[in-house]
C-alpha cells in the first residue's frame, strides 16, 4: 500500500468525525426548522382561537344585556336594535341570523335575514349561555337566555363569515380551519388546494366554551438546494479527502521521495545536492533538504551538550522551588501547633496572624511554582483565590463569619509583584477578622484598558471607613507595613475613607 493511498485513507477516516457531525447538525437544523413551524402553527391557532373566543364573548355579553333588558319590561324594539346594530358593525355578524323568543315561542326580535333559524334551535339551549354547532354545517349558533329564563336570544353565525375573522383571505398556502364539538364538525375557513402532500396540524381550544379550533395548512415540498444541503456534508467530505490527497502528494510526497533518493544516493566526502524538485516544494521541505546539506558530527554533539545543560539547570530550579515550597509548609505548620496549643487568646490570635503571612507566601511559592515551565509569572485569579480560602480557614472559631468575594481578570503577574500583593491581602484581611465579630472583604483586580500591562486592585470592605481603623490598637503597626508593602510596589497605597476601600496600581506581564 503506497504513501499515497495511505494519506488518502488517514484523510477520509480523520474527516469521516466531522462529516458525520455536520450530517447530524443539518438534520438536526432540518428537525429544529420543523419544530419552529409547528411551533409557529400552534401560536396561529391558539391565536385564531383567541380571536373567536374574544367575539363569542362579545355577542354573549350583547345578548345577555338584551335578553335581560327584555325580560324586565323593555319593549322590544328599543332593546333590538342595539343588539341588531352590534351585529352589523362585525366582520362575522354582517350575514348573521338573530333570533330573540319568549320560552312559549313568541318571537320578540329577528333580524329577517333568510336561512331559517328556527324557534326550536333557539329553544334547545343549555343553562344561561351555551354554544353550538348546527347538525347541517350552517355555522355557529350562539345562545343566551336571561336571568329568568323567560327570553331566549339565538345568533347563527356563517362559517365564511366567521373565517374572515380568525383565518384573513390573503394568507398564503393552502389551508383549512375546523370548529370540533363532540362529533360535530364545521369548516369556517378553507383555500383550494393545488396539490397531494403532507399536512401539518394544530389545534387549541377556544376558551371554556367547548369548541376546539383545528388548523391544517400544506407542508411546502422540498426544493433542490435543501436536498442538496443535506448530502452536502457527503460530498464535502469525498471532496474534502481528495483534495488533501493530491496536495499532499504533489507538495509532500514527491519532493520527499525526491529528497530520499538523492540522501540514498550521497557518499561521505561528497557534498549532498539538493533535488530540483525540492525547488518548487513547501518551504519546511526545502528547509529540510537545507539540514541534510550544511549538518555535521560537531554541530550535532554541540547540541546534545546543550541539551544536557539546560536540563540539569532546569531540575536545579525546581528542586530549589520545591525545597522552600515544602519549608514554607513546615513553617505554617508548626506556627499553627504552637497557635493550637496556645493558652493565651492573644497569644494563639497573634500565631495565627503570622501564619496568615506564612500562608500567602507559601501559596505565591506554589504558583510560582506550577507554571515555572511555562515561563510567564503566577496566575492572578488561583493566586488571590487560594489566598482567600487560606485565610477563611485560618480562622480557629466560627470561620463563617469571615467571607471573601473575589472578582478577577485572567492576568498574570511577576514574582517581586505576587509576593507584595499577597503580603497586603493578607495584612488587610489580618485587619477585617480581627477588627469585628463578622467580617465582609472584597477583591476586585481588573486590567486597565487605558494602560496596556497595568492593573489595578481594589480591596474594599466597611472595616476601612474611617471611623473605624483610628480607633483599633493595632492599626499604626498595619499602617506601617502596608507603606512599606506599597514602596516595594513601587507605587502608591490609595485609601477612600469614604467608601472603605483601598486601591493599588499592579504591573501584569
Amino acid at each position: 500500500m503506497g504513501t499515497a493511498f495511505r494519506m488518502f485513507l488517514v484523510l477520509a477516516l480523520a474527516l469521516l468525525p466531522l462529516a458525520f457531525i455536520a450530517l447530524v447538525s443539518t438534520l438536526g437544523a432540518v428537525g429544529t426548522a420543523d419544530r419552529q413551524k409547528q411551533e409557529l402553527l400552534r401560536a396561529d391557532a391558539e391565536q385564531s382561537a383567541g380571536k373567536l373566543d374574544s367575539t363569542i364573548l362579545s355577542v354573549q355579553t350583547a345578548q345577555s344585556l338584551t335578553v335581560n333588558s327584555m325580560a324586565q319590561g323593555a319593549s322590544s324594539g328599543n332593546a333590538c336594535a342595539p343588539m341588531l346594530a352590534f351585529l352589523r358593525s362585525g366582520k362575522a355578524g354582517k350575514d348573521a341570523q338573530l333570533l330573540i323568543t319568549g320560552r312559549n315561542g313568541t318571537i320578540r326580535c329577528s333580524s329577517g335575514a333568510p336561512g331559517g333559524l328556527s324557534i326550536a334551535d333557539a329553544l334547545a339551549i343549555r343553562g344561561q349561555a351555551d354554544l353550538a354547532l348546527t347538525g347541517d354545517a350552517r355555522g355557529l349558533l350562539v345562545r343566551n337566555a336571561s336571568r329568568d329564563g323567560s327570553i331566549i336570544a339565538a345568533t347563527l353565525y356563517r362559517a365564511d363569515r366567521l373565517g374572515e375573522v380568525i383565518s384573513p383571505p390573503q394568507t398564503k398556502g393552502w389551508r383549512r380551519v375546523t370548529l370540533t364539538q363532540d362529533s360535530r364538525q364545521l369548516v369556517i375557513a378553507s383555500k383550494a388546494r393545488d396539490r397531494a402532500g403532507p399536512l401539518d396540524q394544530a389545534s387549541a381550544p377556544v376558551g371554556d366554551s367547548g369548541l376546539k379550533l383545528t388548523l391544517e395548512v400544506a407542508r411546502p415540498p422540498r426544493n433542490l438546494l435543501q436536498n442538496l444541503s443535506l448530502f452536502s456534508p457527503l460530498i464535502m467530505w469525498i471532496t474534502a479527502a481528495l483534495l488533501g490527497w493530491l496536495a499532499v502528494r504533489w507538495m509532500m510526497i514527491q519532493p520527499l521521495v525526491a529528497l530520499r533518493r538523492a540522501v540514498a544516493d550521497y557518499q561521505p566526502g561528497e557534498t549532498l545536492m539538493r533535488p530540483r524538485r525540492l525547488l518548487k516544494a513547501p518551504r519546511e521541505v526545502a528547509e529540510l533538504g537545507e539540514t541534510f546539506q550544511h549538518m555535521s558530527e560537531q554541530v550535532a554533539a554541540h547540541d546534545e551538550e546543550i541539551y544536557q545543560t539546560l536540563e540539569q539547570q532546569k531540575r536545579l530550579t525546581r528542586e530549589v522551588h520545591h525545597r522552600v515550597k515544602n519549608n514554607l509548609q513546615i513553617i505554617s505548620s508548626l506556627i499553627n501547633l504552637h497557635a493550637r496549643a496556645a493558652t493565651d487568646e492573644s497569644a494563639a490570635e497573634a500565631y495565627i496572624s503570622i501564619q496568615r503571612r506564612v500562608d500567602a507566601l507559601a501559596v505565591v511559592q506554589r504558583n510560582h511554582y506550577a507554571e515555572l515551565d511555562a515561563a510567564r509569572g503566577v496566575s492572578a485569579c488561583p493566586l488571590i483565590t487560594e489566598i482567600a480560602a487560606s485565610l477563611r480557614n485560618s480562622i480557629l472559631t466560627n470561620p463563617d463569619r469571615f467571607s471573601i468575594q473575589i472578582d478577577c481578570d485572567p492576568l498574570h503577574l511577576h514574582q517581586d509583584v505576587a509576593a507584595p500583593v499577597a503580603f497586603l491581602i493578607a495584612e488587610l484581611a489580618d485587619f477585617v477578622i480581627s477588627a469585628g465579630e463578622t467580617a465582609l472583604m472584597s477583591i476586585a483586580l481588573h486590567a486597565d484598558l487605558s494602560a496596556p500591562g497595568q492593573a489595578m486592585l481594589r480591596i474594599r470592605s466597611d472595616a476601612f471607613r474611617s471611623d473605624t481603623p483610628g480607633g483599633h490598637p493595632q492599626w499604626h503597626f498595619h499602617e506601617r507595613v502596608l507603606t512599606g508593602l506599597s514602596r516595594q510596589l513601587r507605587t502608591p497605597l490609595e485609601h477612600d475613607c469614604q467608601h472603605g476601600e483601598y486601591r493599588i496600581r499592579l504591573s501584569t506581564i
